[in-house]
């Protein structure tokens, strides 16, 4: 059974340090989602989005692009209402994005979306009010076993609000 997992980061550099952990603990991009603002990620990245897409390998010259630039790299940006233009990776976090952006208000786009993942109603209005104010919004997919230790590194790397909405019980 598969757990879903988010965090809030309220720095790119703290949710990119969280990206590089898990990855080094063997969890794959593709469980990953990650919802940033456009101009944050452009200010904070290390490498060029464009160079990211053109490139179509996990190397950019002498760079290993991995994590967070590597999730990044060739998105498009989309307007979310009540949060500005974003850059949406992995599977769920564009479908997400997408329907968020076509409903045209901030009290239905994100909001919503993020409840029908089941978190709570109020939480789902801080990490839309976190995700404009210059925060990262992160979660992963990843079996019940190793849920336990995405959470870990999530809360280690400063990550806050780390929780399964639809588990019953807390992961430790």
């Amino acid at each position: 059974m598969k757990k879903t997992i988010f965090a809030l980061f309220d720095s790119y550099v703290d949710a990119k340090a969280a990206l590089d952990n898990l990855v080094e603990h063997d969890f794959s991009e593709e469980e990953m989602n990650v919802l940033v603002r456009e101009q944050l990620a452009k200010e904070q990245m290390e490498v060029n989005l464009h160079e990211v897409d053109i490139q179509k390998s996990d190397e950019v010259g002498e760079v290993t692009v991995r994590g967070l630039p590597r999730l990044l790299g060739g998105q498009q940006p989309l307007h979310l209402p009540g949060v500005g233009d974003v850059l949406a990776a992995g599977n769920v976090a564009t479908v997400m994005a997408r329907t968020a952006s076509s409903t045209g208000t901030a009290d239905v786009g994100l909001k919503q979306a993020l409840v029908e993942m089941n978190v709570p109603e109020d939480l789902a209005i801080t990490f839309r009010e976190a995700l404009a104010e210059g925060g990262v919004l992160f979660w992963i997919r990843t079996g019940e076993e190793k849920a336990p230790t995405a959470a870990g590194v999530l809360r280690e790397e400063n990550g806050r609000h780390v929780a399964d909405y639809a588990g019953k019980e807390p992961l430790s």
